[in-house]
């Protein structure tokens, strides 16, 4: 045999032949010697609830702690519990350490996710996207409130897995008025654990009279793997056995919004929209023939009365005003609880008027003013624009559309004030008014202003009386023709509001000495009046009004002349007096 020559540096010392010295037990041993492994460390109700634990050796970033060290490992760890088990909760800590100046020793902080339910159709991936994304929310919060904490070492990542009971669709439960009133779900009364079989077999079956009713239309689909009463998660087998046909699954809070429960990663055309009913822990499935009457109390009064055929994505509930809106829309997210704190407001005040048109989210809603008012998405150029669209983009945007001219208006700190952010010069054909907001999760949105006239009324009149509003300065006239003559100079300046001196501020004062100059002489005048009444009539308080009751007419005046010292001399030249001067009429 020929002398070792090569030398490895895991075991520290040499071999002769490679793959051998692999296998062997030493090298296998010593290689997982400083390696981060993912280990059991609590086991509680038969397996029912158990905690691995992923202790950190080499790592100093949580980031690449995350992404190189911990990935791996939960997959891996997950993979292997989902052969045992379908479906199951799990959650992530992360613990570090911490210290502070005036803390020697540190303190030990933990970061959590929240609790997902993961099954054998999710992708891990994703789920560990997530998981990451809300820890590092979690960390973004705690280092932004100030505490003067910081990062000294990463010490684990424990991960906490419970045995998840899925939801099973069984007997009957009526529907609830909102739901009912809609009459868009069909919900057939059974005695027994078929349910989901009879939600699917409902869009063959035009009159539903007892359970013979859907006998005939059963051969229709594979039902093979299946378990009554079906559960959520078991729709997946069914979907398996039906390639040609997607199903989703949609649910009611307990505060009464409509939210998306289970969704399939594609709409086939053979689709079906089931809504899952509970009662204690009854659970009922019925089929919902009409999805956009079904979702109509989520959607805004104003779209509704408007158009009347709305297009509405599953996925995240973002309704369009047209198909083709909705085939080119990304949607986000997937939002298994609607958060309430997505939708756009507009103030008391201004709702009141009845002027705008309000979309629900921030998204795309400059592509919906537009469409709210022609209804046909072809009509323009959209390259320009984003879904969060800017001033600048509707500049280029109206470039792009040469018939189409926009102006935008905006909101004052107390939504009292009103003032204009984009004016075009002359308005086109196609022309749109739009206010600029900001919603509370502090997003810009565009709402629609269907009656300028009416919705500057509150902000430049307190008149009852029709008003016709100039855009540019906010200036109210009693007609169009005086409008238009307005606008013909007011068109030659830029956009600007007059605002009146309020009653803390409606004394004019000289306060800048430091800009006296001085000059030769001073005249002092001043005047008498006599004041003259007038016969009044009773004004119309429906109107603005001025009552003339007086008249000044003058009838004496006096001056006096003041002249600087060191010009004394130069008063004889223009022969004026120094003395005071009276007048009065004869």
């Amino acid at each position: 045999m020929g002398s070792p020559n090569k030398f490895c540096k895991t075991c520290n010392k040499f071999y002769s032949k490679r793959r051998k010295h692999l296998t062997t037990t030493s090298h296998m041993r010593n290689s997982q010697k400083g390696k981060e492994k993912c280990i059991l460390i609590n086991s509680a109700f038969k397996n029912g609830i158990q905690t691995f634990l992923i202790k950190n050796i080499n790592y100093k970033s949580i980031s690449s702690f995350l992404k190189k060290c911990c990935k791996k490992l939960f997959i891996s760890q997950t993979s292997m519990l989902l052969e045992e088990n379908k479906s199951f909760k799990g959650g992530v800590y992360l613990k570090c350490h911490f210290k502070k100046i005036d803390c020697e020793d540190g303190e030990e902080f933990m970061f959590k996710s929240p609790n997902i339910i993961i099954t054998v159709s999710v992708n891990l991936k994703e789920i560990w996207l997530s998981i990451c994304e809300s820890l590092t929310n979690e960390l973004g919060t705690f280092e932004g409130k100030g505490s003067g904490w910081t990062l000294s070492s990463i010490d684990a990542l424990e991960i906490r897995y419970t045995k998840y009971q899925p939801i099973k669709g069984s007997s009957y439960i009526s529907l609830p008025d909102l739901v009912r009133n809609t009459r868009s779900v069909v919900n057939f009364k059974n005695n027994d654990n078929f349910c989901f079989k009879y939600a699917i077999l409902t869009k063959h079956v035009k009159r539903i009279i007892s359970v013979n009713s859907f006998r005939e239309h059963q051969d229709k689909y594979n039902w093979n793997g299946l378990s009554w009463p079906l559960s959520v998660d078991d729709i997946d087998i069914f979907e398996k056995n039906n390639k040609s046909l997607s199903v989703h699954v949609f649910t009611i809070d307990d505060d009464g919004t409509i939210v998306p429960y289970r969704l399939s990663k594609k709409e086939k055309e053979n689709h079906f929209d089931l809504l899952l009913l509970t009662n204690g822990e009854k659970w009922h499935f019925a089929y919902i023939k009409n999805f956009t009457k079904f979702i109509s109390c989520q959607i805004p009064t104003d779209i509704k009365q408007k158009k009347k055929k709305i297009f509405i994505c599953k996925k995240c509930f973002l309704y369009h005003l047209t198909e083709q809106s909705l085939d080119t829309h990304r949607c986000r997210s997937y939002r298994r609880n609607m958060n309430q704190s997505y939708n756009n407001t507009i103030p008391s005040n201004l709702k009141a008027t009845h002027a705008l048109v309000c979309f629900d989210y921030s998204i795309n809603t400059f592509k919906n003013c537009l469409l709210y008012a022609t209804n046909n998405e072809d009509t323009f150029d959209w390259t320009s624009v984003d879904e969060q669209t800017t001033l600048q983009q509707i500049n280029k945007f109206e470039k792009k559309n040469p018939n189409t001219s926009i102006n935008v208006f905006g909101l004052g700190e107390t939504d009292k004030d009103i003032a204009i952010l984009k004016s075009c010069e002359k308005d086109k054909n196609q022309h749109f008014n739009l206010l600029l907001t900001k919603n509370n999760k502090g997003e810009y949105f565009y709402s629609y202003i269907k009656s300028l006239n009416t919705f500057l009324y509150r902000f430049v009149s307190k008149s009852m009386s029709k008003k016709y509003i100039c855009k540019l300065c906010f200036s109210n006239f009693q007609s169009n023709e005086n409008l238009t003559v307005h606008r013909r100079d007011c068109m030659r300046n830029p956009p600007v509001k007059v605002e009146m001196p309020g009653p803390d501020n409606n004394i004019l004062k000289f306060e800048n000495f430091q800009h006296l100059q001085k000059v030769d002489f001073v005249i002092y005048l001043d005047m008498e009046c006599l004041l003259e009444t007038h016969d009044t009539v009773e004004p119309n308080q429906s109107n603005s009004f001025t009552i003339p009751y007086q008249s000044h007419k003058p009838y004496s005046f006096a001056y006096y002349i003041s002249w600087v010292r060191y010009l004394k001399k130069k008063q004889s030249k223009y022969t004026i007096t120094s003395e005071e001067v009276c007048w009065r009429h004869g």
